[in-house]
């Protein structure tokens, strides 16, 4: 019988609460909710699929594009990815419904194109990524090593092989007579 009165006041005034879909509750200052990829400074470097705890952050090479997935059923909102990124593509929204709960839903996604290989033909990263670091390499007045940024490690690593050994064969060579 005490609860009669109760019915009979929200009957008359209506729910305390507001119906949520109807209504949309802002978060609190401060939140932290889904993280956002930004394609403009997206380099695809990886570091924030290093940095993520939970796997979210998925990278994947196929058809000469690198793509770059958040999973939002495996994200755990920690803001480690935003925090390590050094081109600051990574952001934390306010955005905190989800609508799927799967885990291999991916939302948020970027797509860059790899550079090739100048000898092989493979793909090697990002052209946005390779740019930045030629860019860098220049500033710095190392243009020997942006001679190298179209090679994969692979072939680089024999070319450098092949430079190191033509070096030594003649000392060798003067060495025996």
């Amino acid at each position: 019988m005490k609860i009669l009165p109760e019915v009979l006041r929200i009957l008359v005034r209506g729910p305390y609460t507001e119906r949520y879909p109807k209504v949309e509750n802002p978060p609190a200052p401060g939140y932290r909710g889904r993280p956002r990829i930004d394609p403009e400074k997206c380099t695809g470097c990886g570091t924030c699929a290093r940095a993520c705890p939970t796997g979210a952050i998925v990278l994947s090479d196929s058809g000469g594009e690198r793509r770059v997935e958040v999973l939002y059923g495996w994200c755990i909102l920690c803001g480690k990815c935003a925090e390590v990124c050094p081109y600051e593509a990574v952001g934390m929204s306010e955005d905190y419904e989800h609508y799927s709960s799967s885990s291999s839903v991916g939302v948020s996604e970027v797509s860059l194109k790899l550079r090739r290989c100048r000898l092989c033909g493979g793909p090697i990263a990002p052209i946005k990524l390779i740019e930045e670091i030629e860019g860098k390499l220049r500033e710095e007045k190392l243009e020997d090593a942006v001679a190298l940024s179209d090679l994969c490690p692979s072939c680089r690593e024999i070319l450098l092989a092949l430079v190191v050994s033509q070096r030594l064969a003649p000392q060798s060579r003067k060495e025996r007579t």
